[in-house]
């Protein structure tokens, strides 16, 4: 067909409000293309969410609390940098944690798209980088590859259409799936040999025309409801067992031959995403509710114990006013100077050491795992890689495991 008449024949159909129309072998720049990305920051937010993470644990607000009462000489017993200096440290610490997680996971999306994919463009087969697949591309998986974005299985290798794959990193079931190709487009693609055994050939996949109305991206992994159009003048249904999501592997198959249906962040998996946030481990959760509590403990004995200094001030300037336990004036804050020294000197109740310790010691149990060799797999060639440097603790925490 010639590319007028390809370019005339998007106007056949036209997709309802809630479908979406897919002409096979033609990309649609209105789609995003197949870029993946699982950052959490970029270099202008940084600085921002981080720090809003941080002051969400009631430890952090706390010695924020303690450090800004220290700034006023009149009330503080200490100079301010005693704790200023510890709390930046802290703060940079785990902001320089995160970061180097986010970067990983940057490292990670990189090569993720940077893959080489086989599609065929301007009436050849070529490699181009997955993130730069489209809607409308018709892709080749290989046996043993990973499916760079959604596709609709077209043809297969096996007799039948059929195929197997693996979907562990999808719903982490590790037993093998089956998908099959529509009988009729099967037959209409396969190109046999002299043994009867179909080829490896592309040929008929650079006339075939065809459009594919499906829904719209949508989180559940299972449905995909579809029809493709204007094949021999008729439609067919299109399911779930044609439908090859973004990241399962392709076992059992020699290669398969499919068309982009959903890329990017609009993949099945990529709807499931969430937002990566910051991870507190268990005992990072109860030690931030018990700062708390001791906060609350802290309270209570400013309250009774500064009640009993201002007293004690009141009377001393009127017995003996050379000892001048609080600034002379009438300023309306001279009764909070008592209880806020008092609360300035149990502040040590929640040590700020404490936190960097435990920073300190979550960062390194990541890297024992990362050099532990006894967890290398052969299979793969690599060792257990440490994503999150925060939770490695919570593994010694597990109760149960479903499998």
């Amino acid at each position: 067909m010639s590319g007028l008449t390809k370019s005339l024949s998007f106007l056949r159909l036209k997709p309802d409000d809630d479908a979406r129309l897919i002409n096979i072998g033609q990309i649609n720049p209105l789609y995003p293309k197949n870029k993946v990305t699982n950052t959490k920051y970029t270099p202008f937010n940084f600085v921002f969410l981080n720090l809003m993470e941080q002051f969400s644990q009631h430890m952090n607000r706390y010695f924020l609390f303690i450090a800004c009462l220290q700034l006023f000489h009149e009330i503080t017993p200490v100079h301010p940098a005693t704790t200023w200096v510890p709390l930046l440290t802290v703060l940079s610490l785990s902001g320089a944690k995160e970061l180097i997680d986010d970067l990983g996971r940057h490292k990670r999306d990189k090569e993720s798209n940077s893959k080489a994919v086989n599609v065929i463009r301007n009436g050849q087969m070529i490699q181009i980088r997955s993130e730069e697949v489209q809607v409308g591309d018709l892709v080749k998986i290989n046996k043993d590859e990973a499916a760079v974005c959604d596709l609709c299985l077209l043809i297969s290798s096996n007799d039948e259409g059929i195929c197997f794959i693996q979907t562990s990193n999808l719903d982490g079931e590790s037993n093998y799936k089956q998908r099959s190709a529509v009988p009729q487009i099967q037959a209409a693609l396969e190109v046999r040999d002299n043994q009867s055994n179909i080829t490896d050939s592309f040929d008929k996949l650079l006339t075939f025309d065809g459009q594919i109305v499906c829904n719209l991206p949508n989180t559940d992994i299972y449905e995909f409801n579809a029809r493709l159009e204007s094949f021999k003048d008729s439609s067919l249904s299109l399911s779930t067992k044609q439908l090859l999501q973004q990241s399962v592997i392709l076992r059992y198959t020699d290669w398969v031959w499919g068309v982009a249906v959903y890329t990017g962040n609009e993949t099945k998996l990529g709807m499931n995403k969430k937002k990566p946030h910051m991870k507190w481990t268990a005992a990072g959760q109860f030690i931030d509710r018990l700062s708390m509590f001791v906060f609350l403990f802290q309270l209570t004995t400013v309250i009774i114990f500064g009640a009993i200094g201002n007293y004690l001030s009141h009377y001393s300037i009127s017995t003996m006013p050379y000892l001048a336990l609080t600034p002379l004036g009438d300023e309306w804050y001279q009764s909070l100077i008592v209880p806020a020294r008092f609360l300035l000197l149990c502040s040590m109740m929640i040590p700020i050491s404490l936190k960097v310790t435990l920073d300190f010691v979550r960062a390194f149990y990541s890297k024992l795992i990362n050099w532990d060799n006894t967890m290398y797999d052969e299979e793969l060639k690599r060792g257990c890689i440490s994503n999150n440097t925060g939770v490695s603790e919570d593994l010694g925490q597990i109760d149960v495991v479903l499998t």
